[in-house]
């Protein structure tokens, strides 16, 4: 890292601790040992669910570690991976950072991805490793206490699928239609399964099996030890955004304009949710009600049993957020550059932080009451870097 800037201001939300990056070189320093373990959405099953409260009111300090770049592929699209106090998360400066999430302190940055380009999608972290894939075609095994690489393993295409790691394996998709289950140690490849399009999302294990959408419109079940096809579930257009599994149902939303619910065992249609856009992102599920935002600015909450709605609320803008739920409240981002946090019961907004740069399109992280998110930056000169924050 080239040099760095603290400052404070202050905003909407209160005081603003800000550690600016200005540049990326392999920072040498580590972390303490790395005992837990963080995956996308918050568990294997992808259901967004977080334990503990989040902030129902913004009262306390803001948080925020930003870096220019051009578009903020990493902090902006890909959620950080939180464990021991640490945030690991990548940026538009073609660097994956571990950073302090307590005093903003960077601990180590290590270059990886050519190009103005980054991380793909959140990162993993499990038994003191740091899996992720990259714009480059490469996944990539770190020791997360270093940022020292461990193995690569280069796949057809670009990777914006977050990987899970479970058993042994990391299971992961490529934009060259393919789902990849590697061995955790070695990275070597144990299975793949071929689809008919980019696999941009993100699987869901459960009970044995892994499940993922395709640009083929298809949902798949594949064995968690072999990736044979267990069963496929056509819908109506693409399945971008990854499913969510829970109570032997796995819940997705697709290009066609629709949520599903279906039979984790055997693909069954259990029921469909007509909505008036594309939902490109997972839904969340919690306490039995199924959260999932649209194309069409709306963040619908409906009934895991039956798909009846609940409520919807709307933005005035897409929202690319998968939702997250903590102690009543769901949070999620939405195109017109702020995140929303709504209660669960009613729909009713408690409160919105605007960035006043770009939107906000990762899946919000809640840990120990704050909740954690990206947004977006932009190639033109003179505006805001994209960055990652945290608010309570």
């Amino acid at each position: 890292m080239s040099q760095k800037h603290l400052f404070l201001s202050t905003g909407a939300a209160g005081a603003v601790l800000m550690l600016v990056l200005t540049g990326c070189a392999t920072k040498g320093g580590q972390v303490g040992p790395v005992t837990g373990s963080a995956t996308h959405r918050g568990n294997l099953q992808r259901t967004g669910h977080y334990p503990g409260p989040g902030p129902r009111e913004i009262t306390d300090t803001v948080l925020t570690v930003t870096r220019p770049g051009k578009l903020g592929f990493g902090a902006g699209t890909a959620s950080p991976a939180i464990v021991n106090g640490i945030a690991y998360f990548g940026g538009a400066d073609s660097c994956v950072h571990a950073a302090d999430i307590k005093s903003g302190r960077l601990v180590w940055s290590v270059p990886l991805f050519p190009g103005p380009y980054g991380l793909g999608a959140t990162p993993a972290v499990a038994s003191g490793g740091l899996y992720c894939g990259g714009m480059d075609s490469l996944f990539r095994a770190l020791d997360a206490r270093t940022g020292k690489e461990r193995w690569r393993f280069r796949t057809g295409g670009e990777i914006l699928s977050a990987p899970a790691v479970t058993d042994g394996l990391v299971l992961f998709g490529s934009n060259d239609n393919s789902l990849y289950a590697l061995d955790m140690g070695t990275g070597e490849e144990k299975w793949r399964c071929v689809t008919g399009g980019d696999v941009t999302s993100s699987p869901a294990v459960a009970d044995g099996a892994v499940y993922f959408g395709s640009y083929d419109s298809c949902l798949y079940a594949v064995g968690e030890k072999t990736g044979t096809v267990m069963w496929t579930f056509r819908a109506g257009g693409i399945v971008e955004g990854g499913p969510a599994v829970s109570d032997r149902k796995v819940y997705f939303g697709s290009a066609d304009r629709h949520i599903y619910a279906l039979a984790a065992d055997s693909g069954r249609l259990l029921w469909s949710y007509p909505t008036d856009s594309a939902v490109v992102v997972g839904p969340a599920i919690a306490d039995g009600v199924v959260y999932c935002g649209g194309y069409d600015g709306r963040l619908y909450a409906l009934e895991a049993e039956t798909g009846k709605e609940m409520w919807r609320f709307q933005t005035p803008s897409r929202i690319m957020s998968a939702p997250s739920v903590a102690g009543g409240v769901v949070y999620f981002g939405s195109m017109d550059k702020a995140l929303y946090a709504v209660a669960t019961e009613t729909g009713k907004e408690l409160w919105r932080y605007e960035t006043g740069a770009f939107p906000v399109v990762c899946s919000p992280v809640v840990v120990d009451g704050v909740v954690y998110f990206g947004h977006l930056s932009c190639p033109k000169p003179g505006l805001k870097p994209g960055a990652l924050i945290g608010l309570k």
